[in-house]
Formats: C-alpha cells, structure tokens, sequence
C-alpha cells in the first residue's frame, strides 16, 4: 500500500485546487495554451462497451464514484489492508457544489476526491485546464485518454490529477490527489473509473 499522509495536506491541495476555479470563474475557450499544458481531447472511437457505467445526471456523492475496493485494488495493498471513504459535507456555492470524498485509514488519508459543476461552462475545457496550471505554482503535465482533457502536477509532496468532462452544457471537474509516492498511471487509472459515470 501507498504512504498514507495526513488528511489535510492531501484533501486541502485538492479542495484549494477547485475553489480556484469557482471563485475565479473560467470564461470562454482558450486559444493558444501556454507553455503547452494541455493537449485536446482525446480521439474517440464511437463505441461504447456494452457495460458502460451510466452517467449521472447529477453528482450527490464523490465516495459513490469510486469505491473503496476499486481504490485498493488499483493502489495495492498487503493483505487484511482496511481502507475506508468519508464523504465530507457537501460545500454548495450555490452554482457549483463541491463533493468530497477522503479514503484512508486510522486517521490517515490514502487518496483523496474532489467533484465540481462548472454550470454553463461545457466550452471551457482547455482554460479550465490552463486555470489549474496557473494556480498549481507547479509544473503540469496533460493526461491524455482521460475526461476530455486533464493535466497532472506535484506539489508539496502531494501528486495532483485534474480531469474536466463536458455534461451537456455544464463542465464537470473532478481531482484525485494523494502522496506523490502513488505513480501517475495509478491515479489514471482510478480516473478512468470516475471519468464515465460524470
């Protein structure tokens, strides 16, 4: 199992990261992106699996998105390994309610979710992005073949993954971040889960 860290280094980088965007606000599309932080949407094929998750038409829990089996068996953990999800209350800005969930055990945080509604912003993809590289202070890389667009940083030893899924015409953010010990293809991983059902 991952290094386990303390509750509000994980879940406070992660709530900051989308009360950026909300209080700021995301405006438009982006033209150029700068310093090449995000590359645009994946290629899509068309098909659908035929156990496709379904999509929510709204998010009324974050623990609901990912469960605590699917986080342990991509993390990996020794056996008789107890992890567990707390859905912390639900911060409602009125357009934008945040839903969080933190997943850990004995006091101590594994992994942490965040989800948001941008309302009316299902255009705003690449900015959203470059929002979140801006306000990171760190150096993003994208994320393809997740969500419409995401990008990966780290910082203060917390590994950070944003990923944004256009729902009609509202844009819909979610982060996953943990200790930077969890290698980004783990976090991508757990993002692949979450990323159908939004």
């Amino acid at each position: 199992m991952v290094e386990i860290r303390t509750v509000q280094t994980v879940t406070g980088i992660c709530v900051a990261a989308v009360a950026a965007l909300t209080v700021a606000g995301c405006g438009g599309t982006s033209g150029t992106v700068p310093g090449n932080r995000w590359v645009g949407p994946s290629v899509t094929t068309g098909v659908t699996p035929v156990d496709a998750p379904v999509r929510l038409t709204r998010i009324t829990s974050a623990c609901a998105l990912l469960p605590t089996e699917t986080v342990v068996r991509v993390l990996g953990a020794g056996e008789g390994t107890r992890l567990t999800a707390q859905e912390e209350p639900v911060q409602d800005s009125g357009t934008s309610p945040k839903h969080s969930c933190r997943y850990g055990s004995d006091g101590r945080e594994a992994l942490s979710l965040v989800t948001s509604t941008l309302a009316n912003q299902a255009d705003t993809v690449s900015a959203t992005l470059d929002r979140i590289a801006d306000n990171s202070g760190a150096t993003t890389r994208p994320v393809r073949g997740v969500g419409a667009g995401a990008v990966t940083y780290v910082s203060d030893g917390v590994r950070v993954l944003a990923v944004t899924v256009p729902h009609g015409d509202d844009l819909r953010l979610f982060i996953l971040s943990g200790p930077s010990v969890i290698p980004q293809a783990k976090l991508t991983e757990l993002a692949r889960h979450v990323a159908p059902q939004l």
